[in-house]
């Protein structure tokens, strides 16, 4: 799956393609436009049947610089900027102050406060906090599984709602429904929901803590719940491809290919703190006491950094 955030922008004088469309499903072919992947890698010129082709410049989540000409998704020549030779500008940041530094999603399972998420979410975070009945509550850090990309925390308040965690791992062709804050709250402030299957019981590069599901998913959605009818989480949103790295690898973009981390493995963060967890739901429950279950339990996360971390950084990039 292509998980990118789409702008479209006004070509430079003298360019002869015009903006790639706004709408949804158009193809992208002789347009000018940007597309920016999961990981930060950006990607801004010229597109043909929904390929970088033409003048373009790919600037990398890791500081490397590609602009030049682009064939078919691949660099073919023009300048090539290593990561890491990029000079470092200014301090720009007060010290002491809180900055917001990015925003994930993540969701309860207990109702003492116990929020999952991914450790990439609060990573280098000075403070996390989550919203939940118009309020702003910190929470503290309990337990991270690097290996496993998970997080756990907790917060001074008690949920509405809890999902039950599922002791069954997904099953091929599983129906699932995911739920997050895609884009943060830049179009919107309600979660969002999106539906899918399970498209296979192992993740990338065979991971068997992981596994493949189709629904659509965006920037944000990192940490929500994969749940299905009953309301049982079956795993948590890690990640979709990413679409440059593919397209160099082979040619092609990949579609509907995001991946999540098994419920089995969300049960070993809490067995490992000794919080106990309660039983699964066993039957389907109403579409409206999952709607509800959905806007109570699931949140949404900002990361915030010291302007000494964001001034560190800076100079290290």
């Amino acid at each position: 799956m292509i998980v990118f955030i789409a702008h479209v922008v006004v070509p430079e004088e003298g360019k002869a393609f015009p903006p790639c469309p706004d709408a949804a499903f158009k193809m992208w072919t002789e347009c000018t436009g940007t597309r920016t992947d999961l990981f930060g890698n950006s990607y801004v010129g010229e597109f043909k049947d929904g390929q970088f082709h033409g003048q373009g410049t790919l600037s990398g989540s890791d500081g490397s610089v590609q602009k030049g000409t682009w064939r078919k998704g691949r660099f073919q020549d023009g300048e090539t900027i290593p990561s890491g030779s990029k000079e470092s500008g200014d301090n720009k940041y007060e010290a002491d102050s809180l900055y917001t530094a990015g925003s994930g999603t993540g969701f309860s399972i207990t109702s003492s406060g116990h929020i999952v998420t991914n450790m990439h979410v609060i990573k280098d975070c000075d403070e996390v906090e989550l919203s939940y009945k118009g309020k702003e509550i910190t929470l503290q850090h309990v337990f991270s599984d690097p290996n496993n990309d998970l997080a756990l925390l907790k917060g001074s308040f008690k949920p509405g709602k809890a999902f039950r965690l599922s002791r069954n791992d997904p099953k091929l062709m599983e129906e699932i429904f995911v739920a997050g804050y895609p884009f943060g709250d830049t179009y919107s402030s309600p979660v969002k929901v999106t539906k899918g299957v399970i498209s296979s019981v192992v993740g990338y590069e065979n991971n068997l803590s992981e596994f493949q599901f189709d629904a659509a998913i965006n920037v944000g959605n990192s940490g929500g719940p994969i749940f299905n009818s009953k309301g049982n989480i079956l795993g948590v949103t890690v990640a979709g491809l990413d679409d440059i790295k593919v397209l160099k690898k082979t040619g092609d973009i990949p579609q509907n290919a995001n991946f999540g981390i098994k419920s089995s493995v969300v049960s070993n963060l809490f067995e490992s703190n000794s919080i106990r967890l309660g039983q699964p739901n066993h039957g389907v429950i109403s579409r409206s006491k999952l709607r509800h279950m959905v806007k109570s339990a699931t949140y949404y996360l900002q990361c915030y950094k010291t302007g000494k971390r964001i001034n560190k950084e800076a100079k290290n990039n």
